[in-house]
């Protein structure tokens, strides 16, 4: 585990966040068996999920410092590294990387339209003739769906997140874009009977 100085801590917080202040001490107290606690004013930038628009917010990180200006000078962030949450939008990590993962599969709008796609295929399914492939399978997908669509949302969101066309288009992905992927997720789970 790498210790970091207080002076590595606060330039971590500036490559992370466009605004940093002043670190103030927490306590008005002398420190506590050579541990000082700080909170630092921060602002963070991001893209909002829904429409790719600017936000940014101001909050407070709070960090420990032992033994400062000495020679075991060591600096730490209060329970967990901070993180900005500002930036939802979906498509802002690399294609194929992990985050690009989970910030799809997190997405509340795409969850919704995916919601709104399995809703709109069991109705489609029900009508659909006796002779399409795997219609017995299909069917009872179909009414098991219409009684319980959300908990279909979860299965679902993982293929639309292993997309890398969702991953670089986020929420600018058509519906076209999700229902191909759907339907070949559904037509596949099938053809070996699991849905």
């Amino acid at each position: 585990m790498a210790n970091w100085t207080k002076a590595q801590l606060l330039a971590d917080l500036a490559a992370m966040y466009v605004g940093v202040g002043d670190p103030e001490k927490a306590d008005a107290n002398d420190p506590t068996n050579g541990v000082t606690k700080y909170t630092v004013n921060v602002v963070e930038y991001g893209l909002s999920e829904a429409s790719i628009k600017p936000t940014a917010y101001r909050k407070n990180v709070t960090f420990y410092v032992y033994h400062e200006g000495q020679g075991d000078e060591k600096a730490g962030y209060e329970r967990m590294e901070p993180v900005n949450s500002s930036n939802t939008n979906v498509s802002s990590e690399p294609i194929g990387s992990l985050y690009a993962f989970n910030k799809v599969y997190s997405s509340a709008e795409l969850r919704q339209r995916i919601l709104g796609w399995i809703v709109k295929t069991s109705i489609i399914i029900m009508a659909e003739a006796p002779e399409v492939a795997n219609h017995a399978v299909r069917i009872a997908w179909a009414r098991d769906a219409i009684k319980d669509p959300s908990k279909y949302v979860n299965p679902f969101m993982c293929y639309v997140a292993a997309s890398e066309d969702v991953q670089g288009n986020g929420n600018a992905s058509t519906d076209n874009d999700l229902t191909w992927i759907n339907y070949m997720l559904l037509n596949v789970a099938a053809a070996y009977g699991y849905v």
